[in-house]
């Protein structure tokens, strides 16, 4: 038995919409087959309101033919970088405004210059909005011992975490070192 393959002719891809998930194209003047690669040059592609476009298992997302490796969940991230002025006693609170809806999923702090030894500075952070100062669960991070110059800190929150626009995350510090220190926060908001 012989198998049979069509190739459909059709004119210039200038864009190719999909809506609702049902492709439609315009002015389209190349073919696709299975496993094959196809060049547009000065076309489009439009997702419209309702569609998806699915890379399945197996193919990858290229900007400049470079494949893009992050996950979803990675790429949906906002990561959200601020610089603490001092971890020395007498430091009060900093307040950082969020730029996004989401869960906190990840702190991590870096201490930029080294710290008295023996001593462990902890980052209390809260989420504070209109109802109120909340601390967040799991959300202290503690420097270990000895606290050198770039000795990361980090914690992962599990409850109490979820931050929208116009809420600010504080940060201050248990006073745990009498020496000064500037440090640099970095969350990892889940949206």
């Amino acid at each position: 038995m012989k198998t049979f393959y069509r190739h459909f002719a059709l004119p210039l891809i200038a864009v190719i919409a999909i809506a609702g998930g049902v492709a439609i194209a315009q002015n389209v003047s190349n073919y696709f087959e299975q496993g094959g690669s196809r060049t547009v040059i000065g076309g489009s592609l439009d997702v419209i309101s309702g569609g998806d476009l699915d890379i399945e298992s197996g193919g990858s997302f290229k900007l400049a033919g470079t494949a893009i490796s992050s996950s979803a969940a990675e790429l949906d991230a906002y990561y959200l970088t601020v610089n603490f002025d001092t971890v020395q006693t007498a430091s009060g609170p900093t307040r950082v405004p969020v730029p996004a809806v989401g869960d906190v999923s990840n702190i991590q702090v870096s201490i930029e210059t080294a710290l008295v030894a023996g001593v462990t500075p902890t980052f209390i952070t809260y989420i504070s909005n209109t109802t109120g100062t909340t601390p967040i669960t799991g959300g202290d991070v503690s420097v270990l011992t000895p606290v050198d110059a770039g000795k990361l800190g980090s914690a992962t929150p599990t409850a109490l975490n979820t931050v929208a626009i116009g809420d600010t995350i504080l940060i201050e510090t248990d006073g745990g070192t009498t020496t000064s220190s500037g440090a640099s926060f970095t969350f990892t908001i889940d949206r």
